[in-house]
């Protein structure tokens, strides 16, 4: 683990729960969470995920998609917090192109941290002047045209493999054994989605499981357990199946558990589920 010393900003705009516990992942190995500010999409409920010592500044739904108003309202953040560095989760340019051009003061070090992107949708975000960084980690394999893109981006480019997570069985919900568990934090139509695909499983092979569902979402099905903000990795050693989607969080906490992993990849315009699902199905 590297101690990065002195105040840390990570800038992690994005729906879901994804980019913010990635960016938690990333602040506990690289030795930050002691003193860093996270700055994420507007999703209140989504911070009881945050250790106790992470700063939160929410970024305003008014501002989306505003490019030069949120590079305004970034730069006030950066002067108010006075961080020795920055890094940037996932989008390189940002998620509205306000990373291309933003004017820091002098001496801080910009690091992006990458993972895979439906590349052909997301370049047109980019704009002039390209966004530099002193470092780029990559997470997973990119697609040829990004990992290209990122090599312009900064002289300094290579993996960053996250440690596993390691499941305090403390912390375990209690639950009835054996189950097959269903970890989607939302929405609750693609909880739904995969809920159906557990249930057709156990109809095809005449199982008859206990359901565990873990979400965010407020859900209520008969026959199935509903655990609304438990953390699923404490989950993961005891269930005896496990579908989720296939977001980068999910997919590197389950690794140990792929033989009984049912991973369904959900459409999304940014994030290539699909790739990501084809290329684990093919290790």
């Amino acid at each position: 683990m590297t101690d990065l010393a002195g105040s840390t900003l990570y800038y992690a705009p994005g729906g879901g729960l994804g980019h913010m516990r990635r960016a938690h992942w990333v602040a506990k190995q690289l030795g930050f969470a002691h003193d860093w500010t996270l700055i994420a999409s507007p999703a209140p409920h989504l911070q009881a995920w945050m250790a106790d010592r992470t700063r939160v500044e929410r970024i305003p739904s008014a501002l989306e998609n505003r490019r030069t108003d949120l590079q305004a309202w970034l730069r006030d953040i950066v002067d108010r917090v006075r961080p020795q560095r920055i890094f940037v989760d996932a989008f390189p340019g940002g998620l509205f192109g306000e990373w291309c051009g933003l004017d820091l003061p002098a001496g801080i070090e910009q690091i992006h941290v990458a993972r895979l992107l439906v590349w052909s949708n997301y370049c047109g975000r980019l704009c002039e002047p390209s966004p530099r960084f002193d470092r780029i980690y990559i997470l997973e394999p990119l697609h040829q045209e990004h990992e290209k893109a990122l090599n312009r981006m900064s002289s300094s480019v290579g993996p960053l493999v996250l440690e596993p997570f390691v499941a305090d069985s403390e912390t375990a919900p209690q639950v009835s054994s054996p189950f097959w568990l269903i970890t989607h934090s939302e929405p609750v139509e693609e909880v739904l989605e995969l809920l159906a695909h557990a249930r057709e499983a156990a109809h095809i092979e005449g199982a008859a499981p206990s359901f565990v569902l873990a979400t965010m979402c407020d859900v209520v099905t008969p026959g199935v357990e509903v655990l609304r903000n438990a953390d699923a990795r404490t989950l993961y050693p005891s269930a005896s199946r496990i579908f989720s989607a296939a977001g980068f969080n999910t997919m590197q906490e389950t690794k140990a558990w792929r033989a009984r992993h049912y991973f369904i990849p959900m459409p999304r315009r940014l994030d290539d589920q699909f790739e990501r699902a084809r290329r684990a199905r093919h290790v």
